[in-house]
């Protein structure tokens, strides 16, 4: 199977239809609670039906096969990574409920990967969630949609088969977007050189996103701030593009008597309740095995669950209950 080609384009990007773009990628935000739980309830369904017949499944029901979903909270335990790690340290795609097509894994940070496998629904689910991301991150209000074949993404992302790699990936599958850095480019080189060369990419032929880790993102922020005031920088080293772009940047930070801020330079990192990144900067949470388990919510408070990635659970400590409802 051809991962580059695995996905197909979506349609709506190029023919600029935000009513039916905001509709199945930020659908999820206005679902009522009993509709979220029919959707939880059937992909849960589906998932004991393709479990049932693997290996890992089976240790994992203890030999049952639940049905209904309070029989699954009642008789299948919670588990942990643990649980799981000899099968997928040692990537066991006979011993999956379905034949992954690439597997990924977190960032390392306890000292030890942890991998994770990635089947040809779960890429698509992940490259939707990814694009939903995007949309909200650039919207005021519901229903407005600035992503379209052709923007510019700045990626401060760490390569395939780190995750974010991987969304980054397949999301260029769905819609054609630049990448800054190319893709293609990016995959060969270290991960700060990368996010040195698309900076100055970028301040070269401009950008509509960014997608970053958090840190890095502040990282480029304190870079902009340092432009024209450290020895390491000059203005006649600079691409004669990247010149014109940032001299509005310039005069904005000077009448406001400050350093230069992102915000001050790229269209969609401009509202005022953000210091430094102002819109652009739209949270999700995730956790090993899966990316993208809720968004930040358009005006509202917390985050905003997404209900076909996976069947949540939520452990309180003294017992289970169910996300939402019991």
């Amino acid at each position: 199977m051809k991962l580059d080609s695995l996905l197909k384009k979506d349609g709506l990007f190029s023919a600029g239809d935000a009513e039916k773009i905001w509709l199945k990628y930020c659908g999820f935000l206005d679902l009522p609670l009993d509709d979220f739980m029919v959707i939880q309830k059937a992909l849960l369904m589906d998932q004991i039906e393709m479990a049932s017949n693997s290996e890992l499944g089976r240790k994992m029901m203890q030999g049952r096969k639940p049905a209904s979903m309070e029989e699954f909270c009642r008789t299948v335990p919670f588990t942990t990574y643990s649980d799981y790690e000899p099968y997928l340290s040692q990537k066991r795609d006979d011993a999956m409920p379905a034949k992954p097509v690439i597997w990924a894994h977190t960032s390392g940070r306890t000292g030890v990967f942890k991998w994770a496998p990635y089947t040809a629904a779960r890429v698509g689910r992940l490259a939707d969630d990814t694009l939903a991301a995007f949309i909200l991150s650039a919207a005021n209000r519901k229903g407005e949609v600035h992503l379209w074949d052709g923007v510019k993404v700045v990626l401060n992302l760490p390569p395939a088969p780190y995750i974010t790699g991987i969304m980054a990936g397949f999301s260029a599958q769905r819609i054609s977007y630049r990448a800054i850095p190319p893709l293609e480019e990016a995959a060969d080189m270290e991960f700060q050189e990368r996010i040195k060369f698309g900076f100055k990419m970028a301040l070269q032929t401009g950008a509509d996103f960014a997608a970053s880790i958090a840190v890095v993102l502040a990282k480029v922020g304190e870079s902009f701030g340092q432009l024209g005031r450290t020895a390491k920088f000059s203005w006649t080293t600079l691409h004669p593009m990247a010149m014109l772009r940032l001299l509005p940047a310039v005069i904005k930070s000077k009448l406001a008597r400050r350093p230069m801020l992102p915000r001050d330079r790229y269209q969609y990192l401009s509202r005022p309740d953000s210091p430094l990144l102002g819109r652009g900067t739209a949270g999700c949470l995730c956790g090993d095995g899966n990316w993208l388990y809720c968004h930040a919510g358009l005006g509202q408070e917390g985050y905003v669950l997404r209900p076909l990635f996976q069947f949540l659970r939520v452990y309180s400590g003294g017992g289970m209950a169910q996300v939402p409802g019991g």
